[in-house]
């Protein structure tokens, strides 16, 4: 599948930020639970919203993509990283849309 990379390079490995509005909110802390995906093990999903009532609303999101990366694979991440932000409802069969207005990422 990786045809036009190097052997060396390994494929990669990573954590997604996810809101469910589907999925019923537990309690208050249960919005950081975390898990892998269901397609692959090289995917750990962080959780950050789960139920309807913030649905339509401006949410502003705040994580440790270094602890959380720690947390879910138990080793630091490589020195280089890629960002990426996607909407993605083909699994429940529904549609998003997401406006996003300033993302920051700092050491």
């Amino acid at each position: 599948m990786n045809r036009l990379l190097p052997e060396a390079i390994p494929a990669a490995i990573g954590l997604s930020f996810v809101f469910r509005p589907f999925f019923p909110k537990i309690g208050k802390d249960d919005t950081t639970a975390g898990e892998k995906s269901h397609i692959t093990d090289r995917t750990f999903m962080v959780v950050l919203e789960k139920g309807r009532e913030r649905v339509g609303q401006w949410v502003e999101e705040s994580v440790d993509v270094l602890a959380d990366y720690r947390k879910a694979f138990g080793k630091d991440p490589p020195a280089m990283a890629r960002l990426a932000v996607m909407s993605d409802t083909d699994n429940a069969g529904g549609s998003a849309v997401a406006y996003l207005d300033f993302i920051e990422v700092y050491r």
